[in-house]
């Protein structure tokens, strides 16, 4: 058996000034549309954030269902809407927030495996790294510069 590493570049910064001007207000911008999720079973709120053309920002957040399985998270809904609506457009950076009843987590937040997916199947759509801010409370960030490294062992189009 012959043994390999693996290893995933990502960033921690303490600092909303570490981000640019169009991030920052994405930040912000993903931090406000938490309270609009719709999660009256688990009372976590998650919302998502995209900044495509530089400058253009749309969020999503999480809606639950009784029946959990029919749930969806604040990134699916938000990649969903972006793909859907601005087909040519490129996405520069998606933001991940979440909360719960006690407020803002201390932790970054980081997508589940399904939103892993989904994000690389958009970085591959586009042919362009996404770059992923994942927000804990607003001292407290979580950065990779493609979603490819959230998923280093991804299922692709490659194995079909």
């Amino acid at each position: 058996m012959k043994e390999y590493l693996n290893q995933v570049k990502y960033y921690i910064t303490d600092t909303l000034i570490s981000f640019s001007e169009e991030e920052q207000l994405l930040i912000k911008e993903t931090i406000a549309k938490a309270k609009n999720a719709y999660a009256p079973y688990s009372k976590f709120n998650v919302s998502a954030g995209v900044l495509f053309n530089k400058k253009e920002i749309i969020t999503a957040t999480n809606i639950e269902n009784a029946s959990y399985p029919i749930g969806t998270c604040a990134e699916r809904n938000v990649l969903s809407y972006f793909l859907s609506n601005y087909p040519q457009a490129k996405i520069n950076t998606i933001a991940v927030y979440a909360e719960n009843q006690s407020g803002k987590l201390k932790q970054p937040i980081t997508p589940c495996g399904m939103c892993r997916q989904a994000l690389l199947e958009a970085e591959n759509i586009q042919s362009t790294n996404i770059k992923v801010i994942m927000i804990g409370n607003t001292s407290n960030f979580l950065v990779v510069n493609k979603c490819a490294h959230l998923l280093p062992f991804a299922f692709d189009d490659s194995v079909l």
